[in-house]
């Protein structure tokens, strides 16, 4: 069990998308987001190197729904007018107190603002608990669109991390952002 009292809510509306606890009903349909969206997602993501299928991800949506029960990884899906448009995870692989969130988007609708509001709606729930005090993103330092969501939310660079390239685009220069709350 984490160390967190609560989960986050599996289910939010943010103007015309809704951003959802991942089940097996979005398998095909996530699979096929990140199938379209592989030339993006491939230089940053290493589990975005090959074509995937429904399948897979529902061998997946078990482990999903068994870390979401234990309250140490929280999976969403990002649909709008019922496609999937990306991913948003919250993970307590951090410390006690801290969660990071990690993001991906379908290329169609990047330059929306569709993940800076998921991450923001996301801080502002997870600084409602009482136990959470910093909230971090990291990504890799060539990432530019993903560096600029943390910056846009107030998140502050605190660190550069050398870590070894794992995907075509890594430089291996990791940027970690943080925002803390003061209570």
């Amino acid at each position: 069990m984490s160390w967190l009292s609560q989960s986050p809510p599996e289910r939010i509306e943010i103007d015309d998308f809704v951003v959802e606890r991942a089940n097996l009903q979005h398998a095909e349909a996530l699979a096929d987001a990140v199938n379209e969206s592989l030339d993006h997602l491939r230089p940053w993501m290493d589990w975005a190197q090959e074509p995937v299928s429904g399948e897979s991800y529902e061998l997946m949506v078990p482990e999903w729904h068994s870390n979401w029960e234990r309250r140490s990884d929280f999976q969403y899906i990002i649909t709008r007018k019922q496609r999937v448009v990306g991913g948003i995870g919250v993970h307590d692989r951090i410390a006690p107190c801290a969660l990071e969130i990690g993001y991906w988007l379908h290329p169609a609708a990047t330059g929306e603002g569709i993940i800076t509001r998921t991450a923001e709606r996301l801080t502002a729930e997870l600084f409602e608990f009482p136990e959470v005090v910093r909230l971090v993103i990291r990504c890799d330092k060539g990432n530019l669109a993903s560096a600029a969501v943390p910056r846009r939310l107030g998140f502050q660079l605190i660190r550069e991390l050398d870590q070894a390239p794992v995907t075509p685009g890594n430089t291996g220069r990791y940027l970690e952002w943080e925002l803390t709350l003061r209570r």
